[in-house]
């Protein structure tokens, strides 16, 4: 898990293929996000690797300076051109006023 979360991270990507050794055959997409519902689910049963003990910041989650935001009264486009030139997953829309 920590290999994967690590990978992620790493190389800035949101999906991560699981792949069978032995047919090359790929088994399932791991995402960010069934990361954390397994950690939410099971994380009482299992071992807490150091890095789940880690401050945010520490752990180079999130975007701390330089945010990507859109206001409320920005056209769709304007949305989708700063997703596609900040390569950006997710786009806070804040208050003009």
């Amino acid at each position: 898990l920590f290999d994967a979360v690590y990978s992620l991270l790493k190389h800035k990507i949101h999906r991560l293929p699981v792949i069978d050794p032995e047919s090359g055959n790929v088994l399932h997409i791991l995402t960010h996000k069934r990361i954390l519902k397994f950690l939410h689910i099971f994380g009482s049963s299992v071992p807490k690797p150091r890095f789940l003990k880690m401050q945010i910041k520490d752990a180079g989650i999130g975007t701390f300076t330089d945010v990507a935001t859109v206001s409320q009264t920005a056209t769709v486009y304007d949305a989708l051109s700063v997703f596609v030139e900040r390569r950006v997953s997710a786009l806070p829309v804040v208050d003009d006023h």
